[in-house]
């Protein structure tokens, strides 16, 4: 089973995502957010092993963040999501 943290800043997006991932017999939800803040505690608190990450948050990119998560998380996939070519 995935355990899969969603950080997205429009909330039909994570609630979107979450309702799909609920259909899963062998993932789910254990985490939310609209910002990177606080993330690296939410993703120790959730034992999370998927982080679905938007690229573009209303306070800037995340591009910055996947570097440093990764220092942090070393076992954490990440998954970007972006609406841009």
């Amino acid at each position: 089973m995935a355990r899969i943290f969603l950080v997205d800043d429009h909330d039909v997006v994570r609630d979107g995502i979450a309702a799909i991932v609920d259909r899963s017999e062998s993932d789910e939800v254990v985490g939310s957010q609209a910002s990177l803040s606080g993330l690296d505690e939410a993703l120790l608190s959730a034992k999370a092993d998927i982080l679905l990450l938007d690229i573009s948050l209303r306070k800037g990119t995340s591009l910055d963040a996947i570097k440093a998560l990764k220092d942090r998380h070393p076992s954490l996939r990440i998954i970007i999501l972006s609406m841009h070519a």
